[in-house]
């Protein structure tokens, strides 16, 4: 069996799959208790961890506190479970086989064009973007759907699981260096 975690988007989202079939798939849109959502849905849906040969987990790009709870978490499960993880992309979540714009910060957007890296953009003036966050367009978040995660989804070695992050997160900075003593 299959767990995967998304994280990344205000849509929280858990499914367990057995091959292609969905055993499991709790979702909600939810702005905090990332953490409280993950743990009671996997809670629910596994109660034999033994049975899960692997663990992919969405590593955005996204909110920073909603990445950082589905990275920790996948990396907890798989660590003491002795389960291979894998990771995912939220573009490939969201659409696999198309250009996608998920929301940086205000007035930016994260965006990936297929074949390029992603890059930092405020600049939506083309239509062919979809995701969530882009005015005008329907919302697509990141859908763990089995055919994705299959064909998209990479072995991680769970010191090299972290997020995406397109451009560092600015809580890791400081703002003046400290004062030596």
């Amino acid at each position: 069996m299959t767990l995967a975690i998304s994280t990344s988007s205000p849509l929280i989202s858990v499914t367990v799959f057995s091959g292609c079939d969905v055993l499991y798939s709790q979702s909600e849109l939810a702005q905090q208790n990332a953490s409280g959502l993950v743990a009671s849905w996997v809670s629910e849906a596994v109660t034999d961890f033994s049975s899960i040969e692997k663990i992919v987990v969405d590593i955005g790009p996204g909110g920073f506190t909603g990445l950082k709870v589905g990275v920790t978490m996948a990396q907890m499960f798989a660590f003491v479970h002795d389960i291979a993880v894998y990771s995912i992309t939220a573009f490939d979540l969201i659409a696999a086989d198309k250009h996608v714009a998920i929301p940086y910060k205000k007035g930016s957007y994260c965006i990936r064009i297929i074949g390029n890296n992603p890059t930092i953009s405020n600049d939506l003036s083309s239509s062919q973007y979809c995701g969530y966050g882009i005015e005008g367009k329907a919302v697509i978040y990141p859908k763990l759907d089995y055919e994705i995660i299959e064909r998209c989804s990479v072995r991680t070695e769970l010191d090299r699981l972290v997020p995406l992050y397109v451009a560092e997160p600015s809580i890791s900075i400081p703002k003046q260096p400290f004062a030596s003593t």
